[in-house]
């Protein structure tokens, strides 16, 4: 099953009022004329930090522009509307208002470090760190900056630099849930998620704010256990339900849940709220792809790959090509895939899947092998190479390979029975594909009929246990050979 990604996340810090985080968003509106309550700037200033609080970031605004106008050089309205408009994602005003309160006080660590937020979530982490680095120079203690330094580290791939900072702050302050958070997303960057999940329950801990409950959920994600997951980014959203990072881990959650529908919902929202986040446009890219609406999908791949080109986003927009009949397409996006990465192996097996959809079996069959030589564990080339095989009338090269995957696969069972139900769906394949292998053989109707009832019955595990999405089934070239089946007619349905 296609993992879907998860999130980073970095903090801010208001004068006045808790903690709070960058990825936090509302939809943004131009504030309105000052309202006539606001004759004290004092007054002003402590309403606004208290709407602040209660994430009323327009209305925030209104009182910090009363407070402003009624003590034009107030520091503390400036940094704390600069907080409001980088929620609402106004960003350039956010850093005009930091580089005012910088004039009014050179010597203060706030306008370094929200400023460093700022271009944290634009993605400009050279920018941030420098500003981080200024931030530490006025105060070398001071525990955001530190998390959010080790942030821009772990982005860049300094985990280990990263990890120290994060240990070293919690040191500093051991009630601070932020360097725990921070420690967890850089276990998440490193896939370690057992890691990560213990460092944001003990985030959870010291504070059960809705960020740290998205990130727990975040973590619980990736270890495919669902239901906790969703309990965790539930109440995330309940307290603030424009949080863009829950409800893109809430919609993969719905996606893994087959619940596409749903997820979509969650996709489009965030989607509105951050349009150019590319975790949040691969998530809705994956989910369309699942639920069977490849148009849908190649859309938001091809946005993607405008905001964060990778090649791991350029294969799995091929492989949807292929779903959706643009063999050549397909076959562009997975060439392009190995002259960036020519030792992949993933890469090599998916050229294998073109170029035999193409009916181009020989290169499918040398795009097989070389992903064998790479990787000779690849149990998933065995069965599509003998697919190739059958194809070209060659069906004793095609149980040989069967075979092999039939060993490896047991193998790899015998050695973490845990996988079993997970590769429901690989023993699926392999039987499906050795139904095709016997016509040259005396006893073929016999061997052919007991491979298909073998793989219908691993299908009907692999749909109970939600184990495969049924777009994909549908589409699978190794599905083929019981695609007419009437079993697998009762069990696969897309739309």
């Amino acid at each position: 099953m296609k993992r879907l990604a998860s999130v980073v996340l970095a903090a801010t810090i208001l004068l006045g009022a808790p903690a709070q985080t960058s990825a936090s968003i509302q939809v943004a509106s131009n504030p309105g004329p000052l309202p006539v309550q606001a004759k004290d700037a004092k007054d002003a200033y402590n309403r606004g930090t208290a709407l602040y609080g209660k994430r009323q970031f327009e209305k925030a605004i209104k009182e910090f522009d009363a407070a402003i106008a009624a003590e034009p050089d107030y520091f503390a309205a400036y940094i704390n509307r600069g907080l409001c408009r980088h929620e609402l994602r106004k960003y350039d005003d956010a850093i005009a208002d930091f580089n005012k309160a910088e004039e009014l006080n050179p010597e203060h660590v706030f306008p370094f470090h929200n400023r460093g937020c700022v271009y944290l979530v634009q993605r400009k982490y050279d920018e941030a760190e420098a500003e981080f680095e200024k931030a530490l120079e006025k105060d070398p203690s001071y525990i955001s900056a530190i998390c959010c330094r080790a942030d821009c580290w772990a982005i860049k791939g300094k985990l280990d630099e990263a990890d120290k900072e994060y240990q070293r702050a919690s040191k500093l302050d051991p009630k601070s849930a932020l360097p725990h958070l921070g420690r967890g997303s850089a276990f998440q960057l490193r896939n370690e998620h057992q890691k990560a999940l213990a460092e944001f329950e003990k985030a959870v801990k010291l504070d059960s704010g809705f960020v740290y409950l998205a990130a727990r959920g975040g973590a619980y994600l990736m270890l495919e256990d669902y239901p906790k997951a969703l309990a965790d980014l539930d109440k995330a959203l309940k307290t603030e339900p424009n949080y863009v990072p829950a409800l893109s881990n809430r919609g993969s959650c719905l996606t893994h849940l087959q619940e596409y529908a749903k997820a979509e919902k969650d996709f489009a929202r965030a989607h509105e709220l951050d349009p150019t986040s590319p975790i949040v446009l691969k998530n809705r890219a994956i989910n369309f792809d699942c639920w069977g609406k490849f148009k849908e999908s190649l859309e938001q791949y091809d946005r993607f790959m405008e905001v964060l080109p990778s090649s791991a986003a350029l294969m799995e927009r091929g492989q949807v090509r292929l779903k959706a009949g643009d063999t050549k397409g397909g076959l562009e996006d997975f060439d392009a895939c190995l002259r960036d990465k020519p030792n992949d192996p993933v890469y090599h097996y998916m050229r294998g899947q073109a170029l035999k959809q193409a009916g181009e079996y020989d290169d499918a069959i040398a795009a097989y092998s070389e992903m064998l030589r790479l990787l000779p564990s690849g149990w998933g080339a065995c069965t599509a190479r003998a697919g190739a095989y059958v194809a070209k009338k060659d069906y004793a090269a095609a149980r040989k390979d069967i075979a092999a995957a039939q060993n490896i696969l047991t193998q790899v069972v015998k050695q973490e029975p845990a996988l079993a139900a997970k590769l429901s769906y690989d023993w699926a394949c392999l039987y499906s594909v050795s139904s095709s292998t016997h016509e040259d053989q005396s006893d073929a109707k016999a061997l052919k009929a007991a491979d298909v009832k073998k793989a219908l019955e691993y299908l009907k595990k692999t749909v109970e246990a939600k184990a495969a999405h049924q777009a994909h089934i549908h589409w699978d070239p190794e599905m083929e050979p019981i695609r007419n089946e009437a079993g697998y007619k009762a069990l696969i349905k897309v739309r």
